[in-house]
Protein backbone atom coordinates (compact mmCIF):
# COMPACT_ATOMS: atom_id res chain seq x y z
CA UNK A 1 0.00 0.00 0.00
CA UNK A 2 1.39 3.70 -0.54
CA UNK A 3 0.48 6.07 2.33
CA UNK A 4 2.94 9.10 3.36
CA UNK A 5 4.24 8.82 6.71
CA UNK A 6 3.68 11.78 9.15
CA UNK A 7 5.68 10.71 12.00
CA UNK A 8 5.55 8.65 15.12
CA UNK A 9 5.26 9.26 18.72
CA UNK A 10 5.63 6.90 21.82
CA UNK A 11 2.65 6.77 24.40
CA UNK A 12 2.90 5.20 27.90
CA UNK A 13 -0.03 2.44 28.30
CA UNK A 14 -1.40 1.11 31.51
CA UNK A 15 -2.63 -2.64 31.60
CA UNK A 16 -4.88 -3.83 28.82
CA UNK A 17 -6.30 -0.40 27.39
CA UNK A 18 -10.30 -0.58 26.32
CA UNK A 19 -10.71 -0.73 22.52
CA UNK A 20 -12.38 3.45 23.49
CA UNK A 21 -9.12 3.51 25.48
CA UNK A 22 -6.77 2.70 22.31
CA UNK A 23 -9.07 5.00 19.95
CA UNK A 24 -8.19 8.04 22.44
CA UNK A 25 -4.72 6.96 22.21
CA UNK A 26 -4.60 7.07 18.83
CA UNK A 27 -6.09 10.30 18.77
CA UNK A 28 -3.56 12.23 21.21
CA UNK A 29 -0.77 10.27 18.79
CA UNK A 30 -2.37 12.61 15.19
CA UNK A 31 -2.83 15.38 17.34
CA UNK A 32 0.91 14.87 18.62
CA UNK A 33 2.25 14.71 15.41
CA UNK A 34 0.37 16.97 13.74
CA UNK A 35 1.48 19.77 16.37
CA UNK A 36 5.01 18.22 16.47
CA UNK A 37 6.71 21.54 14.47
CA UNK A 38 4.72 24.22 16.88
CA UNK A 39 5.20 22.36 20.45
CA UNK A 40 9.16 21.39 19.94
CA UNK A 41 10.47 23.88 17.66
CA UNK A 42 8.03 26.60 17.28
CA UNK A 43 5.79 28.09 14.54
CA UNK A 44 8.04 28.81 12.34
CA UNK A 45 8.39 24.93 12.33
CA UNK A 46 5.11 24.07 11.50
CA UNK A 47 3.76 23.66 8.10
CA UNK A 48 1.72 27.51 6.66
CA UNK A 49 -1.62 27.21 6.69
CA UNK A 50 -2.78 25.62 3.11
CA UNK A 51 0.55 23.76 3.00
CA UNK A 52 1.19 19.78 3.58
CA UNK A 53 2.85 18.68 6.80
CA UNK A 54 6.55 17.41 6.32
CA UNK A 55 5.48 13.83 5.27
CA UNK A 56 7.72 10.58 3.42
CA UNK A 57 6.12 8.89 1.00
CA UNK A 58 6.43 5.32 2.23
CA UNK A 59 5.07 1.56 0.71
CA UNK A 60 3.45 -0.45 3.62
CA UNK A 61 4.27 -4.23 3.48
CA UNK A 62 1.57 -6.37 5.51
CA UNK A 63 1.92 -10.03 5.86
CA UNK A 64 0.54 -12.67 9.09
CA UNK A 65 4.42 -12.20 10.26
CA UNK A 66 5.00 -8.41 10.12
CA UNK A 67 4.55 -5.08 8.95
CA UNK A 68 7.05 -3.36 6.69
CA UNK A 69 7.43 0.10 5.81
CA UNK A 70 9.90 0.60 3.34
CA UNK A 71 10.79 4.37 2.09
CA UNK A 72 9.76 4.76 -1.47
CA UNK A 73 12.58 7.39 -2.66
CA UNK A 74 15.57 5.40 -0.56
CA UNK A 75 14.30 2.37 -1.01
CA UNK A 76 15.18 1.52 2.75
CA UNK A 77 13.31 -0.30 5.70
CA UNK A 78 12.30 2.87 7.84
CA UNK A 79 10.08 -0.14 10.16
CA UNK A 80 9.96 -3.58 10.59
CA UNK A 81 7.40 -5.15 13.28
CA UNK A 82 6.29 -8.46 14.04
CA UNK A 83 2.58 -8.54 13.27
CA UNK A 84 2.57 -10.21 17.45
CA UNK A 85 3.85 -6.53 18.49
CA UNK A 86 0.96 -4.69 16.84
CA UNK A 87 -1.56 -4.11 19.68
CA UNK A 88 -4.32 -1.41 17.57
CA UNK A 89 -5.19 -0.37 14.17
CA UNK A 90 -7.22 3.18 13.98
CA UNK A 91 -8.22 4.38 10.51
CA UNK A 92 -9.51 8.02 11.24
CA UNK A 93 -10.55 9.19 7.58
CA UNK A 94 -7.96 9.27 5.65
CA UNK A 95 -5.29 8.96 8.88
CA UNK A 96 -3.97 5.35 9.58
CA UNK A 97 -2.43 4.80 13.08
CA UNK A 98 -0.18 1.65 13.57
CA UNK A 99 0.63 1.07 17.27
CA UNK A 100 3.41 -1.25 18.48
CA UNK A 101 4.40 -2.44 22.00
CA UNK A 102 7.78 -1.56 23.10
CA UNK A 103 8.13 -3.20 26.26
CA UNK A 104 6.97 -2.76 30.00
CA UNK A 105 7.75 -0.44 31.85
CA UNK A 106 7.66 -0.39 35.86
CA UNK A 107 7.09 3.39 37.52
CA UNK A 108 6.57 4.17 41.28
CA UNK A 109 3.05 4.20 42.08
CA UNK A 110 3.32 7.73 43.45
CA UNK A 111 1.96 6.99 47.09
CA UNK A 112 3.35 5.80 49.79
CA UNK A 113 6.55 3.13 49.61
CA UNK A 114 6.52 4.04 45.55
CA UNK A 115 9.55 2.42 45.24
CA UNK A 116 8.21 -0.71 46.64
CA UNK A 117 8.29 -3.17 44.10
CA UNK A 118 5.11 -4.33 44.99
CA UNK A 119 3.54 -0.68 44.65
CA UNK A 120 4.79 -0.08 41.24
CA UNK A 121 2.16 0.01 38.33
CA UNK A 122 2.89 -2.11 35.31
CA UNK A 123 2.46 0.43 32.07
CA UNK A 124 3.70 -0.64 28.38
CA UNK A 125 5.04 1.40 26.04
CA UNK A 126 3.65 1.66 22.74
CA UNK A 127 5.30 3.42 19.59
CA UNK A 128 2.28 4.69 17.38
CA UNK A 129 3.35 5.46 13.42
CA UNK A 130 0.88 7.90 11.92
CA UNK A 131 0.16 7.79 7.95
CA UNK A 132 -1.84 9.70 5.84
CA UNK A 133 -3.66 7.58 2.59
CA UNK A 134 -7.02 7.47 1.30
CA UNK A 135 -6.22 3.54 1.64
CA UNK A 136 -6.21 3.84 5.85
CA UNK A 137 -9.78 1.67 6.01
CA UNK A 138 -8.30 -0.68 3.38
CA UNK A 139 -5.16 -1.25 5.27
CA UNK A 140 -6.70 -1.18 8.48
CA UNK A 141 -8.90 -4.10 7.05
CA UNK A 142 -5.93 -5.87 5.44
CA UNK A 143 -3.95 -5.81 8.75
CA UNK A 144 -7.43 -7.16 10.85
CA UNK A 145 -7.29 -10.40 8.17
CA UNK A 146 -3.55 -10.69 8.58
CA UNK A 147 -4.30 -11.38 12.39
CA UNK A 148 -6.50 -13.97 11.54
CA UNK A 149 -4.21 -15.97 8.75
CA UNK A 150 -1.74 -15.31 11.48
CA UNK A 151 -4.69 -16.81 14.07
CA UNK A 152 -5.46 -19.83 12.21
CA UNK A 153 -1.92 -20.77 11.41
CA UNK A 154 -0.79 -20.30 14.90
CA UNK A 155 -3.89 -23.02 15.43
CA UNK A 156 -2.97 -25.63 12.06
CA UNK A 157 0.37 -25.75 13.97
CA UNK A 158 -0.87 -26.48 17.27
CA UNK A 159 -3.04 -29.06 16.16
CA UNK A 160 -6.43 -27.68 16.55
CA UNK A 161 -8.11 -28.49 13.72
CA UNK A 162 -12.29 -27.41 15.10
CA UNK A 163 -13.85 -25.49 12.31
CA UNK A 164 -15.68 -23.81 14.95
CA UNK A 165 -12.97 -22.04 16.03
CA UNK A 166 -11.44 -20.56 12.89
CA UNK A 167 -14.93 -19.29 12.27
Amino acid sequence: FRARYLGSTTLISEGQPSKPMRMMQAQEAVGRIKTLGRLHFGPKYQAPVGENQPSTDVDLFVSAEKIMVLNTDLQEIMMDHALRTISYIADIGDILVIMARRGPVTTPSGGPGGSDPAHRKRQAKVICHVFETDEAQLIAQSIGQAFQVAYMEFLKANGIDDPGLMK
